[in-house]
């Protein structure tokens, strides 16, 4: 659903009112956190479906950031000849470990340094960050 919606402004054949929209009465769950269900639910919302937000996992950094800081160290040295960023989440951790060195993560990561990213919202913010 991640594409415009091009069947009229709302959401049937070319707008015409009583067009039936293509999910009209479906009720679809999304188990995602809600600060980035919101544009899957708007998209379902105008292909006629009632979203459902339960969301059934959350994030939260663990208490030991060691591994990570070791990591992102070797990162900046240029240790690794990759940098695959799989999840939003993870390129938003880096972002956060860079500010608070008070780096820009695109500053961090070498030249010589290849990056890849898994899926499209990662790479929207690879695109932002790194």
């Amino acid at each position: 659903m991640g594409q415009v919606n091009r069947q009229g402004p709302e959401g049937n054949p070319a707008g015409l009112p009583g067009a039936r929209r293509p999910l009209e009465g479906a009720r679809i769950l999304i188990t995602r956190n809600p600060d980035r269900a919101e544009t899957l639910a708007a998209e379902l919302r105008l292909a006629g479906a009632e979203p459902l937000l339960l969301p059934l996992t959350d994030v939260e950094r663990a208490r030991d950031q060691d591994a990570l800081d070791d990591a992102f160290d070797a990162l900046g040295a240029g240790r690794f000849a990759w940098l695959v960023v799989s999840s939003a989440t993870t390129v938003l951790a880096l972002a956060e470990t860079a500010a608070a060195r008070t780096v820009a993560l695109s500053g961090w990561i070498p030249q010589s340094t290849r990056v890849a990213a898994v899926g499209p919202a990662t790479l929207d913010l690879s695109l932002i960050h790194i």
